[in-house]
């Protein structure tokens, strides 16, 4: 008997653009998604109705996050922002905060709280990622990859382990690097070359033992953060190249990818054996996201629709 391919339990229609990025806030009560028109929708995942929509950004919105009480949005335009949750939700859409950060590539910024502070992560240039605190707008550290033909950070991923703030950083050249955020000078503990082509997509696990790289090629790579030695865990081929983003599921048993070929991949940590193949969008998928504690997956695609999946 064949089995009935899996389909999505809701989707969310309100975007007349590309969805490039979403975000979960509120213990997970509300999901933010943001198009390529620069427009953000606050979305009740109770009624699954939406609560809330402005122009954000006068371009394309690259990243959305939600951090305290916090959101932060990141235009193609090159500018940040900053809006307090508690008054979008009331439908005041003034930024408490805009800062110029001189970027007009494609590299998401990261976000994190560490020691009572909002840390942010973003892409300056060609070779510069700039380590800043979000409410200040204190530039706190600038890195540089000095080796000749790195190329530019296509992705990042702010976290912590132990009390000590890390970076992980993907390059055009399909590197990636991790970084001690010491407060003197940030020091590279380690660079690998995992990927044949530029790696898109970064994501750490929650207990910060294990990351996972993916991006243009079709090598997704389980990699260990625990040794000062870089140590590729395993790593799969996936059929069709191209990954936009790439998440661990909070308990860290599932990782699901945004493939460009329109499919959302769902893999098993422990094996990197596809689990899942959802095929519902009409367009490349840009974001991906879960859930706690139900363990939701959501995903916003080319073709301006967000899909709600339950799986697992």
């Amino acid at each position: 008997m064949s089995t009935k391919p899996p389909t999505p339990e809701y989707i969310f229609r309100g975007h007349n653009g590309e969805v490039n990025s979403l975000t979960l806030a509120g213990n997970d009560q509300y999901l933010l998604t943001s198009d390529q028109n620069g427009i953000v929708i606050i979305w009740d995942l109770k009624d699954k109705r939406s609560l809330y929509k402005w122009q954000a950004h006068t371009s394309a919105i690259l990243s959305i996050s939600f951090i305290g009480d916090l959101v932060i949005s990141q235009g193609r335009e090159g500018i940040l922002k900053i809006w307090d949750f508690r008054s979008l939700l009331q439908g005041e859409s003034q930024p408490i905060l805009e800062l110029p950060v001189e970027s007009l590539h494609f590299c998401k910024f990261s976000a994190i709280s560490h020691l009572s502070k909002m840390m942010i992560a973003y892409a300056k240039d060609r070779d510069t990622v700039v380590i800043g605190e979000v409410l200040s707008g204190l530039t706190l550290h600038t890195l540089k990859y000095e080796e000749a033909g790195v190329g530019a950070c296509m992705s990042l991923r702010l976290f912590e382990t132990k009390g000590q703030l890390m970076l992980l950083c993907g390059y055009e050249s399909g590197k990636t690097s991790l970084w001690v955020i010491d407060e003197d000078k940030p020091r590279m503990v380690w660079s690998a070359k995992n990927h044949n082509e530029p790696v898109l997509a970064i994501d750490v696990n929650q207990e910060a033992t294990v990351g996972i790289s993916a991006g243009a090629d079709s090598n997704l790579v389980l990699f260990d953060l625990n040794q000062d030695k870089h140590r590729v865990i395993r790593s799969t081929l996936i059929k069709h190249h191209g990954v936009s983003e790439v998440r661990f599921r909070s308990d860290g048993r599932i990782i699901a990818t945004a493939g460009w070929d329109s499919k959302i991949r769902v893999f098993s940590t422990k094996t990197l054996k596809p689990l899942a193949i959802l095929n519902f969008h009409r367009g490349s998928i840009y974001t991906v996201g879960f859930t706690r504690p139900e363990n939701y997956l959501v995903a916003g695609s080319k073709d301006g629709r967000v899909s709600w999946w339950q799986i697992y």
